[in-house]
């Protein structure tokens, strides 16, 4: 388990990654991410799409398989009822609160809960609020990479997305 203020240097750490094509036609994507200032810090990013729902997308980011940060468009959750004193004072409106389908979100760390809490995407800082196609997509990847600090520049294989 780590503290806010880890998860927080976690994610500010500068990384980079030895593979650099993300092939948009896969629908699992792992990319091993390493450290710029210690070479034992290993990290990994996920980018998952669904068969199904060709415009769905999950980006992860973990350390050690502890989750550090999520972004999910087109995907369902349910935070937690209880508020503790690790839960952050700006989640404590969206305890119990179910995501549906198109209410996209992004899980952040808690101590003790891992990425089980989100906030609605339009409520976060987070540049891209929608997505309705492959540029939506890459962009919403690219912005993704930013907040994780991976500074190696991604190309992208570009799939054709169907409509839902």
């Amino acid at each position: 388990m780590f503290t806010r203020e880890e998860v927080d240097g976690l994610l500010k750490e500068p990384k980079y990654t030895d593979n650099d094509l993300v092939d948009l036609r896969s629908t699992k994507i792992i990319l091993v991410l390493h450290s710029r200032g210690d070479d034992k810090l290993k990290f990994r990013l996920h980018i998952n799409r669904s068969k199904k729902i060709q415009i769905k997308l999950t980006c992860h980011h973990d350390f050690e398989s502890v989750g550090l940060l999520r972004l999910d468009f087109y995907g369902r959750h349910r935070n937690p009822e209880g508020i503790n004193e690790r839960v952050p004072a700006f989640l404590h409106k969206y305890a119990g609160k179910d995501f549906g389908y198109n209410d996209h979100h992004i899980h952040v760390y808690v101590e003790g809960s891992d990425l089980e809490w989100a906030i609605p995407i339009v409520d976060h800082d987070f540049p891209i609020k929608q997505i309705a196609g492959i540029g939506d997509i890459v962009n919403a990847i690219m912005n993704f990479q930013i907040e994780i600090n991976l500074e190696t520049k991604l190309r992208f294989n570009l799939a054709t997305i169907c409509r839902r």
